[in-house]
C-alpha cells in the first residue's frame, strides 16, 4: 500500500490482487514476475465512526508532514502481518523497501521490539566478548572487535532507526555467529510472531534482528519504473 491521507483506514486482503497495486506491479513485472499470481493489502477510508470490530489499529505516517493516519487491521489481515514478520528473507543489509509495507511491518513489531530491545543489545555485546574468535574468522578486523563491534551492534539496537548499512551488517554477523547455524537460508522462517506466548529465545533474536533490519531499511521508489523502458529486466 501507498501512504495515505491523514484518516482513519482499513486494512484488506485481496487474493490474487497485486496486478492492481499503483506502481510496484510493473516493477514485479519487470523482475520476471506474474503480478496476477501474487496477493495484494489494499487499504480503504472508513466512512463512519465505528469501522469494523475486533481490530488492531496502529498509527502511521500520512502523506502529510506531521499528520499520521489511523489503520485499522482486522483479524484476518493480523495474521498476514505475523507470517511475513516469520517469513522475511535473513538478510546481512538494510532492504529498499516499499514504504507502505515498511511503514505496517516496524509499527506492528515495535511494541515487542521495545520491550526487548535493551535485552537484544545487551545479548549482542555479551556475544561479541565471548565469541570474539569467531568473528574474527568471519573476516572482522580483531582490534576492530575487541574495542567497537559490541558497543556499535548495541547503540544501532537501542537507536530504533538508521540508515548504516556498516550497523546492519555488524548487527547480522554478530547474530549469525550467536546462531551458530552455517545455513543462512534456515534464517528465513520463524515461529516467532505466529505462536501465542512471547519467549525471548532464539527464535525470537532472529526474529527481532530481523525488524532492526526493517528498521534501518531505506524506502524504495518504486514509481522509478516511470524512467526505465519497460523492456529493461532487472538481474
Amino acid at each position: 500500500m501507498r501512504r495515505k491521507a491523514p484518516g482513519t483506514w482499513v486494512l484488506e486482503h485481496r487474493p490474487k490482487g497485486f496486478q492492481g497495486a499503483h506502481g510496484s506491479r510493473h516493477l514485479y513485472n519487470m523482475l520476471g514476475g506474474k503480478a496476477y499470481e501474487v496477493d495484494y493489502l489494499f487499504v480503504r477510508a472508513i466512512t463512519d465512526q465505528n469501522g469494523p470490530e475486533q481490530t488492531h489499529v496502529l498509527t502511521l505516517p500520512s502523506t502529510e508532514k506531521n499528520q499520521v493516519m489511523r489503520l485499522m487491521i482486522p483479524p484476518q489481515e493480523e495474521d498476514i502481518i505475523k507470517h511475513a514478520l516469520d517469513c522475511l528473507p535473513w538478510n546481512s543489509l538494510s532492504w529498499s523497501i516499499h514504504r507502505g509495507m515498511r511503514d505496517i511491518l516496524v509499527a506492528y513489531a515495535k511494541p515487542v521490539m521495545d520491550a526487548h530491545r535493551h535485552q537484544l543489545a545487551h545479548l549482542l555485546q555479551q556475544t561479541v566478548v565471548e565469541k570474539a574468535h569467531l568473528l574474527h574468522a568471519r573476516g572482522w578486523d580483531l582490534q576492530f572487535v575487541r574495542d567497537a563491534m559490541g558497543y556499535m551492534a548495541a547503540s544501532a539496537i537501542l537507536a530504533g532507526e538508521g540508515n548504516s548499512g556498516d550497523s546492519v551488517r555488524v548487527v547480522t554477523d554478530i547474530v549469525a555467529v550467536m546462531v551458530g547455524d552455517p545455513n543462512l537460508a534456515r534464517l528465513d522462517e520463524v515461529n516467532f510472531w505466529r505462536r501465542s506466548e512471547v519467549v525471548f529465545d532464539t527464535e525470537a533474536i532472529i526474529a527481532l534482528t530481523k525488524v532492526f533490519v526493517l528498521e534501518w531499511s531505506n524506502e524504495f521508489d518504486y514509481q522509478m519504473y516511470h524512467h526505465i523502458p519497460m523492456s529493461f529486466r532487472f538481474g
